[in-house]
């Protein structure tokens, strides 16, 4: 087994020692140093890859981008590595609790979590196709994370990303923004200007918030993702090649705030959904509480270590995050603040200020996990299971459990929903997949 940092050595003594785009050499002498140390390319990419960037900055230099996409990227993707690929990027944009995702893992296990297989592999050839792609979450779910992270999955990892927040360019100057202007083509126009698109042309261009965006803006964005070309205010016409990637919010589909060709041509309804806070806790509550407590005081700079009470951490799991991870960072900040001004190492349920609508409240004593059981309470357990690569195998198991509880065993229930004999094998089969459990251990009434 890799012990820290050696991965990282054996690639810089490699390295060291060959011309640097001479990569058939460079992977040559890598697998032999590999098989000399009996160690495997996972672990190696992941100790080199982590050592190497730490908490600096991606892509500091040439060199780092040829490293990576001449070394690792193309041959992990050449040993069909999906998840693992899936898995490191959202470790580097610091999503991996949110996805609950373990790169290292242990031996060659890369995944804890069967659910995440199939979403990770969709979430691959999503991103490495030509087409674009719409991402769906509420705010404060970390999409343009996310976006980040199918930016380093892409087929162009080490070129260019250019972010756009739409909701934030006023919407007399979007098309300016975003397709840039000709000198003297309006008032105000004092020079040319290079627009955001241009500025993405090999990259990947990601227009967050795109259902803030007014209609007549979203045609002409349509036009140019349709044509891959646009033309600047009294411009020429431009030709791009760039990678599109939108985020929208769930009001923004239900609401219609999206032009119908638009929504349609960014891959609607093949999406990317971010779960919310609420649902990631049903699955690692601890973990993710601890990872975020984390990443709240290397943010905001406060240099010190705390741990928090176990009826503070309770408190923290049942609580219903309205505003996602910015909500509870928010609540963790202050809480390190409180306690570190009484000179404390843990924190405690007076530290945590829940806001309701401006009101310090505490968590009510139906959690947001009870609430998200309860929303698929009269769902049919055929959909459920069908439909789990999008659903919790937590959920899963809730629904499998409660039929139970009510005196039916599961035959009796697919039965019920007007299942077939013959295919309540293959059901069976994916429930154990999903959940990792064996149905007799659950399933009390026989059949």
């Amino acid at each position: 087994m890799l012990r820290d940092g050696e991965g990282y050595q054996l690639v810089k003594e490699v390295l060291k020692n060959s011309k640097l785009n001479d990569w058939r050499t460079i992977n040559r002498r890598l697998k032999a140093r590999m098989e000399e140390k009996e160690y495997n390319l996972t672990e190696v990419t992941s100790d080199y890859i982590v050592k190497l960037f730490g908490e600096s900055k991606l892509w500091e230099n040439e060199e780092e981008k040829k490293i990576f996409k001449g070394m690792f990227y193309e041959k992990l993707k050449k040993e069909q590595l999906e998840e693992f690929i899936v898995g490191f990027a959202m470790v580097l944009e610091g999503i991996d609790d949110i996805m609950i995702i373990n790169i290292m893992g242990q031996g060659s296990k890369i995944m804890d979590d069967p659910y995440l297989t199939p979403y990770l592999r969709h979430i691959y050839f999503l991103s490495n196709s030509n087409s674009p792609i719409l991402i769906i979450g509420e705010t404060g779910t970390s999409k343009e994370f996310l976006a980040k992270a199918l930016h380093l999955i892409s087929e162009r990892p080490t070129d260019k990303f250019v972010e756009i927040n739409c909701a934030a360019i006023p919407e007399d100057l979007t098309e300016s923004e975003l397709f840039g202007h000709e000198k003297g083509s309006f008032t105000g126009a004092i020079a040319k200007k290079i627009g955001r698109f241009s500025e993405g042309n090999g990259g990947t261009i990601f227009l967050d918030e795109i259902g803030k965006m007014k209609f007549p803006h979203q045609a002409k964005v349509l036009k140019a993702i349709d044509e891959k070309a646009f033309t600047p205010i009294q411009g020429k016409l431009i030709k791009i090649d760039a990678k599109f990637i939108a985020a929208a919010q769930p009001i923004d589909i239900s609401e219609r705030h999206i032009l119908p060709d638009l929504l349609y041509r960014l891959g609607f309804p093949d999406i990317i959904k971010m779960p919310t806070l609420n649902e990631r806790l049903l699955s690692n509550p601890k973990g993710i509480i601890k990872n975020s407590l984390k990443r709240t005081l290397e943010k905001n700079g406060l240099d010190f270590s705390l741990s928090i009470a176990p009826d503070a951490m309770d408190m923290l799991e049942k609580f219903n995050y309205k505003g996602n991870y910015r909500e509870l960072e928010n609540i963790l900040r202050y809480a390190a603040i409180s306690s570190k001004a009484e000179d404390r190492k843990e924190i405690l349920p007076k530290d945590l200020k829940f806001q309701n609508e401006g009101n310090n409240v505490l968590p009510s004593k139906t959690s947001g996990r009870d609430d998200y059981f309860s929303s698929i309470k009269d769902v049919p357990l055929k959909n459920i299971i069908e439909h789990a690569d999008k659903i919790r195998a937590s959920i899963v198991e809730a629904k499998v459990r409660s039929i139970m509880e009510g005196g039916r065993s599961l035959r009796q229930a697919l039965a019920a929903e007007g299942l077939q004999p013959k295919q309540y094998q293959n059901l069976i089969k994916k429930f154990r997949t999903i959940t990792g459990k064996n149905l007799r251990s659950l399933d009390r009434v026989s059949s």
